[in-house]
């Protein structure tokens, strides 16, 4: 080997040392209760530095409780690639999905490459975390008063997605223990406002609840009717009331523009307007504590039909369902300590016809399962988080059916009576709530507070699942989900 490429080798492994910095984690820093160290709440984000990871290097995460010296019950997590971020090299461990309780722990990350086809240990470091989603919020001696802070001029604004899902098995099926497989649907997306127009001095607070586009944006494409249509915003529409610090409901209006001679249009060029009705959950009226339960109502959207002017004179637009309250705990949710709060259904009581009215009619019994769990922030007096959930069975007989089948072909006929001939699908349980929203007469469309997808059990694209010969009949069970995810924007 000559001097020169002594020299430019030389020079070659300096410039491969140089760059392979070591593999250790920066941040966070160990936990040290003498030091005041910070507990770690929901997702634990571990940073190494840029150069440590080969570029054929993977990393696996260990994770075990802390106690001293030891670690116990050392579990394996996952072995994964790490992410660059800056300057950093970044893992993301989520404590609340991985079900992590509350505990000191040790961290491990080990560094492999693969080498002869095998992997191989060739690094580790570690770093000990306390885990306190749970544990790190004081709950006072006398419970929380949870109260809406309504505080005029602000603006709280949600994302909202809306699933819908659906089964549909018989009772041939069920008997010999099939599970009914579920069909999903694409999820509808919408911004939702709630404008705090004014408060009053017992806490009440005037709101303006009104679907808005995106930022930037001047219109959505959203489907009603099982048609997507272009809404501009000046046609997204806004629903006041005035409502108490737990979320119950004084009065709501829909303002009506006149469109006569007499008053002229107020809303210029406006021949239909888009409203999204979603009220507020409704808080526990005495202070709480986690184990409580109380019994509490559920506001459910009664726009049903045609917004007309003498909706703009009704003093009310919910109905009013009777809910069973309960403080499931606390725990930090999107960076706020927040009380976990779950209402639903109370047992025994019977299902309301309007609240059936949501899902259609039905030959057959029906059961109908509600509920809303609420992430209830209690530095900002607001939910950051809901999830509502309604369910509905529905038992039907169907005529020209003797055997269980898959199924039926893509293009099935209105209400379920499709597929070719003598594979009819099941008359399902009539039609969802129309898809984003309820047509609402000829120039004004009205939200419901569970819209369904527009899905048709048993008809529509979907076909249905229909048996292998005709003549007969059978009984079907169908089971419809409705979801709808609130997340509030930050």
């Amino acid at each position: 080997m000559n001097r020169i490429s002594a020299v430019l080798m030389s020079v070659a492994v300096v410039g491969v040392a140089s760059a392979q910095a070591p593999f250790t984690v920066v941040s966070p820093r160990n936990y040290n209760a003498d030091t005041n160290s910070p507990v770690v709440r929901e997702k634990i984000v571990l940073k190494f530095p840029k150069n440590s990871v080969p570029s054929s290097g993977y990393v696996g995460i260990f994770m075990g409780k802390t106690r001293g010296e030891q670690i116990l019950d050392e579990k394996f997590i996952e072995a994964t690639t790490l992410q660059q971020e800056g300057n950093y090299l970044v893992y993301r461990l989520d404590t609340k999905a991985k079900g992590i309780a509350d505990d000191l722990y040790t961290i491990r990350a080990v560094l492999y490459v693969d080498y002869a086809d095998r992997p191989r240990e060739i690094n580790q470091t570690q770093v000990n975390v306390r885990v306190g989603n749970i544990s790190s919020i004081k709950i006072p001696n006398k419970g929380f008063n949870l109260r809406y802070k309504f505080n005029s001029g602000t603006q709280w604004k949600y994302r909202v997605e809306m699933r819908n899902s659906q089964s549909v098995i018989s009772s041939v099926q069920q008997t010999m223990g099939v599970r009914a497989a579920e069909l999903p649907a694409e999820a509808e997306v919408l911004r939702y406002l709630y404008s705090i127009e004014s408060n009053y001095g017992n806490g009440d607070g005037l709101l303006r609840l009104q679907i808005i586009p995106r930022d930037g944006r001047r219109h959505e494409y959203y489907s009603v009717n099982g048609q997507v249509d272009k809404w501009y915003n000046y046609q997204m529409a806004g629903l006041y009331g005035r409502f108490t610090s737990t979320g119950n409901e004084i009065f709501t209006s829909i303002p009506f523009a006149h469109n006569t001679a007499d008053f002229g249009p107020i809303r210029t060029g406006a021949t239909r307007e888009l409203f999204g009705n979603f009220p507020l959950p409704n808080l526990p009226t005495r202070p709480v504590r986690p184990g409580d339960s109380w019994p509490t109502r559920s506001l459910q959207s009664n726009l049903k039909g045609s917004v007309t002017p003498e909706d703009s004179l009704k003093a009310t637009l919910y109905d009013r369902v009777p809910m069973r309250g309960e403080f499931v705990g606390v725990e930090w949710e999107m960076g706020h300590p927040c009380a976990k709060i779950r209402n639903s259904l109370e047992q025994g009581s019977k299902t309301k016809e309007g609240q059936m009215a949501l899902f259609g009619k039905n030959d057959g019994v029906n059961t109908l399962s509600s509920s809303e769990t609420i992430w209830f922030a209690l530095d900002l007096g607001r939910p950051v988080k809901i999830v509502r959930d309604q369910t509905i069975d529905a038992k039907t007989v169907v005529n020209g059916m003797n055997s269980s089948g898959g199924p039926g072909p893509d293009g099935g006929g209105e209400n379920g009576e499709g597929g070719r001939p003598g594979r009819p699908g099941p008359k399902g349980p009539g039609s969802t709530s129309s898809n984003l929203f309820r047509q609402a007469g000829t120039s004004r469309l009205g939200g419901t507070q569970m819209p369904g997808s527009g899905f048709q059990p048993g008809g529509g694209n979907n076909g249905g699942r229909g048996s292998n010969q005709g003549g007969g009949s059978q009984t079907m069970f169908i089971r419809q989900r409705n979801q709808l995810t609130f997340i509030l924007e930050q």
